[in-house]
């Protein structure tokens, strides 16, 4: 067979936009469930990558900003079909959760829903806030490693408290992972990471003109930065939105991250929920593209040095620092957000036994968000 024929690569960019759109449509459990049901897929069953393949994949997917599973499909696809794949790959994962997001979206802005959504919410958020709590736990527990990585996240819980901008936070948490490595080694290290840090967090201010050009910025910001879980966007959301733009309300982002939560792919489309909520179908749109733009021209572009990168003591202790330093702002988030989800008593009796059950691995995430579902229509049926 002839790899570089015209009918082969297309019949290959098919292929791989068949698979990830199926994988998108199937995808419950966040990306841990999504890396794992990839594998299956493209190393097991299809043989289009040998495991070692894979897991550099992998780590190549969590060295760079935005969603680890979708950017892992992209990559995936790129091997297989180059950039035509590449696209084919991250537009065929995420287009099915967007879509079912864009739904829900839609559902919860009209009027006659209202009875039902406010009891299956009452029941969903402390049950997605249990979920943020648990998978932060885990992302703490591979971030804050060394002596210097729970000191960044505490100081980076401070700093964005105190009213400093995400970007300014990553960017000095960054700065004091190559300070650290240059004390120690005294000699030059990598750190281009940070004027591009510097370069938003001064052109930020800036977006201020017609709202679908702010949506479309707020996005692309978020998404070139949000480092770690996807559950980090969280906090993103929270304080662009709600403390800084003042677009939404605490209940709003953890609404659209539940609709993010119960349907299948990547976290990321809350974005969609979010931007639908904005500006219609036109914010939906463009809040979906924009959060996923840096991703696409991150893969597409940098893919190959980041092995490169990882092997650069000063550019890889950056690295470490941001993740801590991510940690850091998503604790806050989850103080913020627990507020609105733990509304009262059984509120907070229904958050402290999902958040039991899912570290004991008693049920999954999907389960729980159903059981969550049931006691909210259930207590509210017993009102």
């Amino acid at each position: 067979m002839d790899l570089n024929h015209p009918s082969t690569k297309f019949r290959r960019v098919l292929e791989v936009g068949a698979l990830f759109a199926w994988l998108g449509l199937i995808g419950f459990g966040g990306p841990a469930a999504h890396i794992g049901l990839i594998r299956r897929e493209v190393v097991e069953r299809r043989g289009w990558l040998r495991d070692e393949e894979f897991a550099d994949l992998v780590g190549a997917s969590a060295l760079i900003p935005g969603p680890t599973s979708s950017e892992l499909a992209m990559h995936v696809g790129k091997v297989r079909a180059g950039l035509p794949g590449m696209l084919a790959a991250g537009l065929g994962f995420l287009t099915p959760s967007a879509l079912m997001v864009g739904i829900i979206a839609w559902g919860a802005a009209v009027a006659t829903v209202a009875e039902f959504a406010d009891p299956v919410l009452a029941g969903l958020l402390p049950v997605v806030l249990a979920i943020v709590v648990h998978a932060g736990a885990g992302f703490g527990r591979t971030v804050l490693r060394g002596r210097s990585a729970p000191v960044v996240a505490v100081g980076a819980a401070v700093g964005v408290s105190a009213g400093l901008h995400e970007l300014v936070v990553l960017g000095c948490a960054a700065a004091v992972g190559v300070a650290l490595v240059r004390a120690r080694r005294r000699r030059p290290g990598v750190a281009s990471v940070l004027p591009l840090g510097s370069l938003l967090a001064i052109v930020d201010g800036a977006g201020s003109g017609f709202p679908l050009v702010r949506i479309a910025w707020s996005f692309v910001t978020i998404g070139a930065t949000v480092f770690g879980s996807g559950y980090v966007l969280v906090s993103f959301l929270e304080r662009e939105f709600v403390q800084r733009a003042g677009w939404a309300t605490s209940q709003q982002v953890l609404d659209a991250v539940v609709a993010g939560q119960v349907t299948p792919g990547p976290l990321f489309t809350a974005a969609t929920h979010l931007g639908y909520q904005f500006a219609g179908i036109p914010g939906a749109v463009v809040a979906t593209v924009s959060i996923f733009l840096p991703s696409f021209l991150l893969v597409g572009l940098l893919g190959p040095l980041v092995g490169r990168i990882r092997r650069s003591v000063s550019a890889s202790a950056a690295l470490d620092h941001l993740n801590a330093a991510s940690f850091g702002i998503l604790t806050v988030a989850v103080a913020v957000l627990g507020r609105v989800a733990i509304a009262d008593v059984p509120a907070a009796v229904v958050g402290l036994v999902a958040l039991l059950l899912l570290w004991r691995r008693a049920l999954g995430s999907g389960p729980l968000l159903l059981g969550g579902v049931m006691l909210g229509l259930l207590r509210t049926a017993a009102m």
